[in-house]
């Protein structure tokens, strides 16, 4: 049997698997991870070649 939703250990909430979502997150102690272009660039490449798959 499939389950058509995710119950959430962390939250009192459900996931349906047959819906779209909008997440975000926050880093510990507000760091600024993509200030360096090299980072931004890293990642706009991995999602290009997602992409092109």
């Amino acid at each position: 049997m499939v389950n058509e939703h995710q119950e959430s250990k962390f939250r009192n909430s459900r996931m349906n698997f047959d819906e779209v979502y909008f997440w975000t997150d926050t880093i510990k102690d507000w760091k600024h991870l993509l200030k360096q272009d090299k980072y931004k660039e890293w990642i706009i490449s991995s999602w290009q070649e997602l992409v092109n798959l």
